[in-house]
């Protein structure tokens, strides 16, 4: 292909832009200021992105990776609610594959390096200039701190929600902060509960996650004061491999380009990681974007993208807000589970596809 595409970004995002682009015949060069950290993050591969893969063979790179979580439990205190039933779904990938963001990048890494695609690293780009019909990129190398620019037709930003393609560009980003605050911790657990399923367990205090990586280690987190004092009886704590505290923002950019300069997953929008949306979303992004480049319709990129992207953040909004308990409805909901338990059946069923990104 004539044109030449710099990508700022080596997460999740930039790698899947690349790996997308280069099976449309594109050789995109990759640009990264930091090196590889070994952080869990997202977690969850959904069915719409398994699909995404299946030509380039990363899909079954997952599958032989991952884990399948085809059920998730609703609780209520210690006891179960409700068991959503994720193979439920008419499907070729009827499940959640689990598995940690670090290692969804590598898989994704693995896979350029032998297309001859290799990750610029600590590459920081320091400013974008335009110089006739090209657009000119300087970074700052982070090793020996040298200057250098090159030449490009178009700027992918995949640089996350603090993106310096989009600060470098002057597109607002706006939105609002849940104040609640959050913590997850991966953990060692000895736990009486299934570690083959995913638990959403509500309190009246609260709300937690408890999903199951590997080997005995478990995500765990949520709305709670101190989260240790409501893991089920008889869970013992081990070592803490990765902890975080934070607050909930969603926000969108105005728009997801300008000119030849497009920004891409967590660069354009952030959102509640309820439902393991977040990766998912940024990847889904990748493909589209490249397949509207193949078509030369990458203009309508910003238009199709965003108002979709918009209606999803939205709805996990709102889908949070009931779950943290953060209003009336919230409350409400939380201390009527057991009483309002018959109807998990009539709902679940569209929270099912929501999640799993068929919604």
């Amino acid at each position: 292909m004539s044109q030449s595409i710099s990508i700022i970004g080596a997460g999740a995002t930039g790698l899947s832009a690349a790996v997308f682009l280069n099976a449309l015949g594109y050789a995109p060069d990759i640009f990264e200021k930091r090196e590889r950290a070994r952080i869990t993050k997202a977690l969850g591969v959904n069915p719409v992105t398994l699909q995404l893969f299946e030509k380039s063979g990363i899909t079954q790179r997952f599958l032989n990776n991952g884990w399948k979580m085809e059920c998730m439990n609703f609780w209520y205190n210690d006891k179960i609610i409700y068991k959503n039933h994720l193979s439920k779904i008419r499907h070729p990938y009827p499940f959640m594959l689990i598995q940690p963001q670090f290692e969804t990048e590598q898989i994704l890494e693995d896979y350029l390096n032998e297309k001859n695609i290799f990750v610029k690293r600590n590459f920081e780009l320091q400013h974008i200039s335009r110089q006739q019909s090209k657009l000119c990129l300087d970074f700052q190398n982070l090793n020996d701190h040298t200057l250098s620019r090159i030449e490009t037709d178009i700027v992918l930003g995949a640089d996350g929600s603090r993106s310096s393609v989009r600060e470098l560009t002057a597109i607002a980003f706006r939105g609002r902060e849940h104040k609640e605050e959050y913590t997850l911790y991966d953990i060692e657990l000895e736990t009486p509960v299934s570690d083959k399923e995913g638990h959403y367990r509500f309190y009246r205090d609260g709300a937690m996650l408890m999903l199951p990586i590997r080997d005995g280690v478990w995500r765990i987190g949520g709305n709670l004061k101190d989260v240790f004092n409501y893991l089920p009886k008889g869970t013992k704590t081990g070592k803490i491999s990765w902890e975080t505290n934070f607050t909930i923002s969603e926000k969108v950019a105005d728009k997801y380009n300008k000119g030849n300069i497009y920004l891409l997953g967590d660069a354009a929008h952030i959102h509640s990681p309820l439902g393991a949306k977040g990766m998912n979303m940024c990847m889904e992004d990748s493909y589209v974007f490249a397949n509207l480049l193949h078509q030369n319709r990458e203009k309508e990129f910003s238009d199709i993208r965003r108002r979709k992207v918009k209606n999803a953040i939205s709805a996990l909004g709102q889908i949070t807000e009931v779950a943290a308990g953060q209003h009336f409805i919230g409350n409400t909901f939380r201390s009527s589970m057991k009483p309002l338990s018959f109807l998990f059946p009539v709902f679940m069923p569209f929270m099912r596809k929501f999640l799993l990104g068929l919604k």
